[in-house]
């Protein structure tokens, strides 16, 4: 009876310690998944804009350019969607930009795109195989 227990505990081990450094390695994964999503946010909400419907400024884009690094790490890691999603941000931001800049654009335009910009990079979401797999990158 108590060599059963020992066996037991014995088998128990390495089994524990398995599933436990798989659960580290998805959280980690999705760790950094969220870390990128919450980063592309902070970008965005960081831009900075005054004016009318005559004039619009731009008095800060924090490291705007970084949205297309952001979605680069997220095709290497495996979530396409979310990477696409930012790309399509990063466009759009940077064709708002050109047209703020020369005069183009009013307020209201650029505040429907700021808006539709927050929302689309708080909706990505990670794909379950690339978090799942054993061989993603991380």
């Amino acid at each position: 009876m108590l060599s059963d227990t020992v066996i037991s505990l014995l088998a128990s081990i390495p089994i524990g310690i398995a599933t436990g450094g798989y659960s580290s390695l998805i959280v980690a994964k999705y760790s950094r998944f969220a870390n990128l999503k919450n980063e592309a946010l902070r970008i965005i909400r960081g831009i900075e804009f005054i004016g009318n419907e005559e004039k619009l400024e731009l008095s800060y884009a924090p490291k705007r350019e970084n949205l297309s690094l952001i979605a680069s790490e997220l095709f290497f890691l495996g979530h396409r969607e979310a990477g696409e999603k930012i790309s399509e941000i990063d466009n759009d931001l940077s064709n708002k930009i050109y047209l703020a800049e020369n005069g183009k654009i009013g307020i209201k335009e650029f505040e429907s795109s700021y808006n539709s910009w927050q929302k689309s990079a708080r909706t990505i979401f990670a794909r379950k195989w690339p978090l799942l797999s054993l061989l993603g990158k991380l």
